[in-house]
């Protein structure tokens, strides 16, 4: 199956910048979005879909560093790497962009297949990252599938010895009105929480049987 092109989000101010920066994207086989400030920026993350962030640091609204502070505090899931884009050559400039949360730094003026080629890097990033927070849910799934598997064996074992008990309760004599009532209380309890732990072990494996396996 032909995976999605990867989604590159470009917020730049000078327009033939932006528009070089989505030509060189889109040859590449990238889906481009573009925004000119930071807030369209920001605006345009809100929405999802965003796999990489190409990021001026001089934009005419929010200075870039103070946009990649708020993409930091607003992603959730699974990482999004900010390559950040800037003239200031100056390393205390480079070193307030990391601080801010960027992942690299990228000079003007700069050669495009640099840039190609760090975007491919983070995108691999990003895709490694994905799969492992996957595979953490995927074995938090079965963890939790495991244990209720054990729970409910014991919960088996509880009903089939009450079961062994009510036999032996229906010799006469054995046990008062009372005494019967309270095995009957029992039984009834044992075997509601087994079926609903039956319940939620038939889900959880037909959840698992719809799984995509991975290739």
């Amino acid at each position: 199956m032909q995976l999605a092109p990867a989604v590159i989000l470009v917020i730049e101010d000078e327009d033939a910048v932006r528009a070089l920066l989505a030509a060189a994207l889109e040859n590449e086989g990238y889906r481009v979005e573009t925004a000119a400030d930071g807030a369209a920026g920001l605006a345009r993350l809100d929405a999802g879909g965003i796999d990489l962030v190409l990021l001026d640091l001089m934009l005419p609204d929010i200075d870039g560093r103070d946009v990649c502070r708020r993409i930091r505090l607003r992603e959730s899931q699974t990482y999004l790497p900010v390559i950040m884009l800037t003239a200031l050559a100056n390393p205390a400039d480079s070193h307030a962009g990391y601080s801010a949360g960027a992942d690299d730094y990228l000079t003007k003026p700069f050669q495009i297949e640099n840039l190609l080629d760090r975007v491919r890097v983070w995108l691999r990033v990003r895709e490694y990252l994905k799969q492992d927070a996957q595979d953490r849910v995927e074995r938090a799934d079965d963890e939790e599938m495991l244990q209720l598997a054990l729970t409910t064996s014991h919960d088996l074992t509880r009903l089939l010895m009450l079961l062994l008990t009510t036999l032996e309760a229906w010799e006469p004599g054995k046990r008062s009105p009372q005494e019967l009532a309270s095995l009957r209380a029992d039984y009834q309890s044992a075997a509601a929480v087994l079926a609903s732990r039956i319940n939620i072990l038939t889900r959880q494996a037909r959840d698992t049987a719809k799984r995509p396996t991975g290739t």
